[in-house]
């Protein structure tokens, strides 16, 4: 039933003069003449979030809920864990405050910061797995569960991308002690 749900809604927004980017299920484009800028639209789990000037965002979402119950239009300021600020010159997106609620719940806010991105021949196995900080980590450190959660950083954070990688490499190695 969801995937015919979402069949449907994805022939709407087509209908409404979206295309299909080639590079994300989940992003559309509408082409519009100068002087307005494309808009586009992203569907987010069971969220939907329009880029375009106000009065455009407002039309395509009234014909969306001649559909479908929507819960009406807001700025986007948050979704899925990346604060959205509108600048004078576009957006701008971070995770700062996924990134302190991260660090906080596993207890690596003490820790010392290090740099990104790791040197090319750094190696991660079993001799790296001891903190930096000359204190033990907490009993609940499983690197699967933190290195899952670190992953959604790459979102904002490409930087991170490759240390992320290189340390998930060795999560085979981890063991509690």
């Amino acid at each position: 039933a969801g995937r015919i749900a979402h069949e449907l809604l994805c022939r709407l927004i087509r209908r409404l003069g979206f295309l299909p980017s080639p590079m994300d299920v989940a992003f559309y484009i509408m082409p519009r003449p100068p002087p307005h800028a494309p808009a586009t639209l992203c569907l987010i789990v069971d969220d939907i979030v329009v880029g375009s000037d106000e009065a455009h965002a407002d039309y395509i979402m009234n014909e969306i809920a001649k559909h479908y119950e929507t819960k009406g239009t807001h700025p986007v300021s948050d979704i899925c864990n990346i604060n959205i600020t509108r600048q004078p010159d576009g957006y701008a997106m971070d995770q700062t405050e996924y990134t302190h609620r991260l660090l906080r719940r596993h207890g690596y806010d003490v820790l010392p910061a290090s740099t990104t991105p790791l040197e090319p021949d750094f190696h991660a196995g079993p001799e790296d797995d001891r903190p930096q900080s000359g204190r033990d980590l907490p009993e609940f450190a499983n690197p699967r569960v933190i290195l899952g959660e670190l992953g959604f950083l790459r979102i904002t954070r490409p930087d991170l991308a490759h240390a992320i990688s290189i340390l998930s490499t060795a999560v085979t190695c981890w063991t509690p002690k």
